[in-house]
């Protein structure tokens, strides 16, 4: 059973959350740049509408903005995912999705904000890539081969640009491997 301290830091966070939505939203009313959709989890969405001629700088803008209200009343750093931009409603369900990836690639790489429009992957490996990786990588670990450590990071490399974007495939690639 869960103790009185767990369900306060849970419910702690659950405000936490809650308070950011509606820090984010009062923001974006504010400004009269759009809507903030409630998200999944640990994400908010935000539909903006911006001008076509300097959108971009004052979409940098208001992501500035942004992260810095968040961490300056919360202390908390965003990670910020930015979908291709669109110029009807029939599209926005495009902006959405790729929004959604390009925030969901923080556990690729790390950066606090990722905009779609300027993402380049090249896909050139492939399964038999890794299996020839993972058994240089299981020979060296069983013949206690002083490099074994850089045949693992190889698995994980290739791992990371087989699964580039789709983090629970990477992670069960890695669970895989363990066994």
């Amino acid at each position: 059973p869960e103790t009185m301290r767990e369900m306060d830091d849970k419910n702690r966070v659950e405000l936490t959350k809650f308070s950011v939505f509606k820090q984010i939203q009062a923001y974006v009313k504010e400004r009269r740049a759009g809507v903030t959709v409630k998200g999944d989890g640990n994400s908010c969405n935000m539909i903006l509408i911006l001008p076509g001629q300097g959108s971009e700088i004052a979409l940098q803008e208001m992501i500035a903005e942004t992260r810095n209200l968040i961490r300056r009343e919360n202390g908390i750093d965003l990670n910020v995912g930015v979908g291709q931009a669109v110029a009807d409603q029939k599209s926005i369900s495009l902006a959405y999705k790729t929004a959604k990836l390009s925030s969901e690639l923080y556990y690729f790489r790390q950066e606090r904000e990722i905009d779609y429009t300027k993402l380049k992957k090249e896909f050139t490996l492939s399964f038999d890539d890794f299996t020839r990786a993972y058994q240089l990588f299981l020979n060296a670990l069983l013949n206690s081969e002083a490099h074994y450590m850089d045949k693992f990071q190889e698995c994980l490399d290739i791992i990371e640009s087989m699964h580039f974007g789709n983090r629970y495939a990477a992670e069960n690639r890695c669970v895989v491997m363990a066994w």
